[in-house]
């Protein structure tokens, strides 16, 4: 393993996955870390206007289009 993946592994077993990922984001590089919201991670706000969203009736592709995120994070985030 990695320097990083040991260390993820030590975070993870002490604060939980959560923390452990967001140590990791800290880890990276800065324009690495920026695109955090665009890309595979979901803030708590983005989550929660998903699901407002779905419950209001809009459509995935609307969802899509407001919130920045493809239609296969947004199938994905619904199903968990």
């Amino acid at each position: 393993m990695t320097n990083y993946a040991t260390e993820f592994c030590i975070v993870e077993r002490k604060r939980g996955f959560d923390e452990a990922c967001t140590w990791m984001q800290k880890q990276l590089k800065p324009e690495t870390a920026v695109r955090e919201e665009s890309d595979h991670f979901w803030s708590e706000t983005k989550t929660k206007a998903l699901i407002t969203m779905l419950s209001d009736g809009y459509e995935i592709d609307e969802i899509s289009a407001t919130l920045g995120k493809t239609r296969t994070q947004i199938y994905a985030k619904r199903s968990c």
